[in-house]
């Protein structure tokens, strides 16, 4: 009877890291540093359960950014696999390009690009293109807060329906940082995509993580993401509502 509560927990802590949202969460693979530099991020995760039929997990975040003065640039990747021994389960992932300009002390101009698939949810290809402002809200040594509205344009593509769509959207975030400590990071971001032309087809996205430092350039991180989705792809078995829970280790150079 232990054994089997064991199991079914181990078998609910590796699906809640199978359920995901579609709204990128870039500013966790942002640097906090204001000096000229490249940086270099590395997180894998991998789970492996074996019952009544083996279940396997695997997800790899790449992030790799340069930046000077007053310019940055971003370059992301993040893929996801897990499969039972009966099917796929979850085979999704992105390309991410961003580009920054400060303007001033506390403002700045962003633009980006993407490229994004997800299975689960029935998204054969997405695409964006947009641009628009960032703000310092508050800044100081432990805390900061930030904000961006961008405009961007959307192309989906869904697997069954083959239903196409082109649309106009607004992307608003409010970013929180909180370094209590240097092995100690607290990151809260939260974002909002509604339609230009239909503000009922929206899109929200809240994310958080912990990151505990284990040596040097070694961290633990914890994640969680909660999202909900007006319009997803017209199938009865595709959620408005999605999240996910996963943990695992960052190298950061």
């Amino acid at each position: 009877m232990i054994l089997k509560v064991i199991r079914c927990i181990l078998l609910l802590c590796l699906l809640s890291t199978l359920l995901r949202g579609q709204i990128v969460n870039i500013e966790r693979f942002r640097s906090s540093t204001d000096t000229s530099r490249w940086s270099f991020s590395e997180q894998f995760n991998f789970g492996l359960l074996q019952n009544t039929q083996r279940l396997m997990s695997f997800n790899n975040s790449s992030g790799l950014q340069f930046q000077q003065t007053k310019f940055r640039s971003i370059f992301l990747s993040n893929f996801s696999f897990s499969s039972t021994d009966n099917n796929d389960i979850e085979r999704s992932g992105f390309l991410h390009l961003r580009f920054e300009n400060s303007i001033s002390k506390y403002w700045s101009f962003e633009y980006f690009g993407q490229a994004q698939m997800d299975v689960p949810l029935k998204i054969n290809q997405r695409y964006l293109l947009g641009g628009g402002l960032r703000a310092f809200l508050r800044k100081r040594k432990k805390l900061s807060f930030y904000t961006g509205h961008l405009l961007m344009v959307e192309y989906d593509e869904e697997i069954e329906t083959a239903i196409e769509h082109q649309d106009l959207r607004l992307s608003s975030y409010l970013n929180l940082n909180w370094h209590p400590s240097q092995d100690f990071t607290c990151l809260f971001i939260a974002y909002y995509q509604p339609r230009l032309d239909k503000f009922s087809d929206y899109r929200i996205s809240f994310q958080g993580q912990l990151s505990f430092k284990i040596w040097k350039s070694l961290s633990f991180n914890f994640n969680a993401q909660y999202a909900f989705d007006a319009f997803p792809v017209a199938l009865p078995n595709i959620p408005q509502q999605t999240y996910k829970l996963s943990n695992g280790i960052s190298l950061k150079l």
